[in-house]
């Protein structure tokens, strides 16, 4: 069965059809970018990296893309399948712990198939206390591998009990649930950055708040020494505004990364209903 490998490569950045750049270094949690496999001309990476350096980065943030194509060269179509799995490097072996994807599917008789990958800081794949990985690919049953490190990543590690909301100096903190902690009532402590450009005075302190503006997309609160910060701007609810309905609005929950409800894309986010009725998520922001 032959099948020939054309890309292979590990970085910050994907180039779709050689005209729109995606960053995915820094970025949060499930990125608003393509998924592959899609209809696309070329699909590639830029400038390959081994080595990643994650200052300031907390859990949930994006790392590393890691991109496979590969090529039908017989005359017939080929029956495959693909599986992409990260490992660690631990006690002096490497550990499969995460199998991000699997499919099967036909690649026709001298045509290519790409697939794409990213991995991020969370307890199941980038962890302070390890710091070498290796993408395990296997596609139509040939192994493919490509090693990384990372340097200079530390947080707040230690499990907090879950779904707590609350103003820590500057910043908006939160802690949602995760079923990789060991318990669906803990996880990490989440520090959602402030807008530096914004600032105000309040007599109430603790206050937080969402506004009744269809355009400020801002969660706001007061510190304990009355400095009203604001954070910076949520996302829309994916890639569309999604209406939650007017007996929903001002509502503010978490979804547990155990969910697999249409939402699951959102675990791990502090999620909002504005006053008008849309559907806002919020994360710690980007490096």
């Amino acid at each position: 069965m032959a099948l020939s490998t054309d890309t292979f490569w590990i970085w910050k950045w994907i180039a779709i059809d050689w005209s729109t750049l995606f960053t995915i270094y820094g970025k949060m949690f499930d990125p608003n970018v393509p998924n592959a496999p899609g209809s696309y001309s070329t699909v590639s990476l830029v400038n390959e990296s081994y080595s990643y350096s994650l200052t300031w980065f907390q859990p949930w943030l994006e790392v590393c893309v890691c991109c496979l194509e590969v090529g039908n060269e017989t005359s017939s179509t080929i029956s495959w399948s693909i599986q992409c799995t990260l490992q660690q490097w631990t006690w002096w072996d490497w550990e499969d712990w995460d199998t991000i994807n699997f499919w099967y599917f036909d690649i026709d008789p001298t045509w290519w198939y790409f697939n794409y990958m990213w991995v991020w800081i969370d307890p199941d794949e980038i962890r302070p206390w390890i710091s070498q990985y290796r993408f395990h690919w296997v596609a139509c049953w040939q192994d493919f591998y490509k090693t990384f490190t990372v340097s200079n990543l530390s947080f707040d590690d230690v499990e907090h009990p879950a779904w707590y909301l609350w103003v820590e100096w500057n910043n908006l903190c939160y802690v949602p649930p995760s079923i990789y902690s060991g318990s669906s009532d803990t996880g990490y402590k989440h520090i959602i950055e402030y807008d530096e450009w914004y600032s105000g005075w309040s007599w109430e302190p603790w206050y937080i708040w969402i506004p009744s503006s269809s355009s400020d997309h801002h969660i706001y609160y007061v510190t304990e020494y009355g400095t009203v910060y604001r954070t910076k701007e949520s996302y829309a609810w994916s890639w569309w505004s999604s209406s939650a309905g007017s007996n929903k609005s001002w509502y503010i929950r978490m979804t547990p990364s155990t969910s697999w409800t249409p939402e699951q894309a959102w675990y791990n986010y502090l999620c909002y209903v504005d006053g008008w009725w849309y559907k806002r998520r919020m994360g710690v922001w980007e490096v």
